[in-house]
C-alpha cells in the first residue's frame, strides 16, 4: 500500500525478533526459505500494530514470443500476511510481471479456498509456476512453428533461384548447341488458365519466361492467356517449369515451330516482342489485336477455339469473342507444322 514502509530483512534476522511475529507464520518463513533460498525476499512492517509481515518470491522465466526471438521476463509472486493469517485469515496476494488475468485470478483463488486455515504460500507458488511452464511450452510451440515456416519460406525462395538458375543454364546451352548447328528454330505456344490472378505466378511467368529468353506477352486476370516465342526447346519446358514451381493450373493449347535458314538468328525469326511483357486483365483486346499485327492471328484464335470475326472483313467484333472465349472451352487447340523463315528476315 502507499505510504506504508516495509523493511528488508533475512532469515536470520526475522528468527531473532520472532516474538513479534505469529509462530506459524514464522516457521513458515523458514521452510520457505529453506525451498526457496534465492527466490525468497522477506519484509516487515514496523509501523502497523501490530507489526506485519510480506514476502515476495522470484517465479520460473515467463517466455514471450517477440518476433523472430523467445525472450524471458522474470515475475515474481508478493504475499501479504494479516496477523491472523493463517487461521483466521487468508494472505493479500498480488503477481508482478505475470498477466493478471482470469486464469492467473482463479488459480490463486483455489489455492487460497483450498489452504484455508492453512498455510498457503507453497501452494500458490507451485500452481503460478506451473502455469508459467505451460505459457512457456506454448510460447516455445510457437516459436519453433513460426521457425519452421521461415527456414521452409526461404528454402521455397533457395530452391525457386536455383531453378531459374537451371532453366537460365540449359536455355544458354541450347541456344550455343543450336548456334553450332546452324539451323534456328523458333517455336511459339499459346497458353491457356482460367486465370492468371496471383502476383507471385505473374512474377513466375515473367521470371522464367526471361530465364528461357522467351519473349511474348501475357494476359492476366481471368481468363489468363500467354503467348511465347523463342527457340523451341525452350518453349517446349516452358509449362514443365511452372509446374516445378507449383504452378499446375495452365494448359498449353496452340504451338508453331518456324525453322530458319542456314546462318539466320534467332532473333530475326521472331515476330514478339524480345522482351517479355504483362498484360493487364482488361487487355484481351490489345492483345489480340498485337497477335494479328504479328502474323499469328491464325494460331491464336485456333488454339483458343474462337472465331476471328476480323477475318471476314467485319471489324472489332472479332475482339469481343476473344473477351469471352474460353480458352479451349469450345474444344479449340491448334498444332502447325514448321515453317521455313523468310530467308534473309530481320
Amino acid at each position: 500500500m502507499a505510504g506504508v514502509a516495509h523493511f528488508e530483512m533475512d532469515l536470520a534476522e526475522l528468527l531473532a525478533s520472532a516474538e513479534r511475529f505469529p509462530e506459524r507464520q514464522v516457521a513458515e518463513f523458514e521452510a520457505l526459505d529453506a525451498i526457496y533460498p534465492d527466490e525468497l525476499t522477506i519484509t516487515t512492517d514496523d509501523e502497523s500494530v501490530p507489526p506485519t509481515l510480506a514476502c515476495t518470491i522470484a517465479l520460473e522465466p515467463l517466455a514471450v514470443v517477440a518476433g523472430d526471438k523467445l525472450q524471458h521476463s522474470h515475475p515474481a509472486v508478493v504475499f501479504g500476511f494479516p496477523h491472523s493469517y493463517p487461521e483466521g485469515e487468508p494472505p493479500r496476494v498480488r503477481t508482478v510481471g505475470l498477466t493478471a488475468d482470469a486464469v492467473v485470478g482463479a488459480l490463486i483463488e483455489g489455492c487460497l479456498e483450498e489452504s484455508q486455515g492453512e498455510e498457503a504460500v507453497m501452494l500458490v507458488v507451485m500452481a503460478l509456476n506451473e502455469h508459467i511452464q505451460q505459457q512457456n511450452d506454448g510460447a516455445a510451440a510457437t516459436h519453433a512453428a513460426a521457425a519452421s515456416q521461415r527456414e521452409h519460406a526461404l528454402q521455397a525462395q533457395q530452391d525457386a533461384a536455383l531453378q531459374q538458375a537451371s532453366i537460365f543454364e540449359a536455355a544458354q546451352e541450347h541456344a550455343a548447341a543450336t548456334e553450332q548447328e546452324g539451323r534456328q528454330v523458333v517455336g511459339r505456344r499459346i497458353i491457356y488458365s482460367h486465370h492468371i490472378s496471383s502476383p507471385a505466378k505473374q512474377k513466375d511467368i515473367r521470371k522464367t519466361a526471361t530465364a528461357m529468353q522467351l519473349g511474348g506477352l501475357c494476359k492476366v486476370g481471368k481468363p489468363g492467356v500467354v503467348v511465347i516465342e523463342g527457340p523451341e526447346e525452350q518453349c517446349r519446358l516452358f509449362c514443365p517449369a511452372l509446374v516445378d514451381l507449383g504452378w499446375v493450373h495452365q494448359k498449353e493449347v496452340g504451338e508453331e515451330q518456324c525453322e530458319g535458314e542456314p546462318g539466320q538468328s534467332l532473333d530475326s525469326l521472331r515476330r514478339l516482342p524480345v522482351a517479355f511483357e504483362m498484360l493487364g486483365d482488361a487487355k484481351m483486346s490489345e492483345l489480340t489485336q498485337r497477335c494479328r499485327d504479328a502474323g499469328l492471328g491464325d494460331l491464336f484464335f485456333e488454339a483458343l477455339g474462337i472465331h476471328d470475326s476480323n477475318a471476314g472483313g467485319a471489324g472489332g467484333h472479332g475482339d469481343a469473342e476473344a473477351e469471352e472465349g474460353g480458352g479451349g472451352s469450345n474444344g479449340g487447340g491448334a498444332k502447325r507444322k514448321k515453317e521455313k523463315g523468310p530467308r534473309g528476315q530481320r
